[in-house]
């Protein structure tokens, strides 16, 4: 793709062709189904007009939606159709720059994968029922994904089986991790922390937290912050 093409989405979808300087509305944002978002306890701005949106190619892209849809674009974005369904909320949308391995990541453990853009999605079984949060993949077979808890989940399969790694010394209760990248298949940093997540009022800069690996995710160890 062009770096000056690009696409946003809330209540409508747009694109920009341009690097950003005007943009063009598409088509509406899809509307997820009204009493499976209340099922979910999801607020409905939130539910339908906050989607996680990657584009593969100028034409095909995918949206993630917190109630669980997942719909596919193959014309820019003018038209959506649902091409999946999880019964969680759906926390992050990942592809690896091949534009075919995709994964995603929710509550209560969930994860699935797709390995033909976005077209059809499987869900896999993860270890672990914390909510995940955020999901990346350093190639089409190696990733790991983090979420509250402190939990890190890795693999070496593209996403077929998961395993929970050695996070060490992390201070108690555990915090929330939001964030995860790799550099290479062995360096990766993860953070996370407290912040909003905490109705214990204003927190110590204690309460942040950073982790790294250097051997694939297997094991972690807390960072020092200033």
């Amino acid at each position: 793709m062009s770096p000056r093409e690009g696409w946003a989405a809330g209540k409508n979808v747009y694109y920009t062709d341009n690097g950003g300087r005007s943009w063009q509305e598409l088509a509406q944002t899809p509307i997820g189904d009204y009493q499976h978002q209340r099922n979910l306890r999801i607020a409905l701005e939130l539910a339908n007009f906050k989607p996680l949106l990657r584009f593969t190619t100028p034409k095909n892209g995918v949206m993630a939606k917190f109630d669980g849809m997942v719909q596919l674009t193959s014309d820019g974005g003018k038209s959506w159709q649902l091409v999946f369904e999880a019964n969680t909320r759906l926390r992050d949308l990942f592809f690896y720059s091949d534009n075919s391995h995709g994964w995603l990541v929710g509550d209560g453990g969930f994860a699935a994968r797709t390995r033909d853009g976005g077209r059809t999605w499987e869900s896999i079984k993860t270890p672990t029922s914390s909510n995940l949060i955020a999901v990346h993949f350093v190639n089409a077979n190696a990733g790991c994904a983090v979420g509250v808890k402190s939990t890190v989940v890795c693999t070496k399969d593209g996403g077929l089986t998961w395993t929970i790694s050695s996070v060490k010394s992390l201070p108690e209760p555990k915090p929330l991790l939001v964030s995860i990248s790799f550099a290479d298949e062995l360096n990766g940093w993860a953070v996370g922390g407290w912040g909003v997540e905490s109705s214990w009022g204003p927190l110590p800069n204690s309460s942040n937290l950073a982790l790294t690996t250097k051997d694939g995710g297997n094991s972690w160890e807390q960072v020092k912050l200033p």
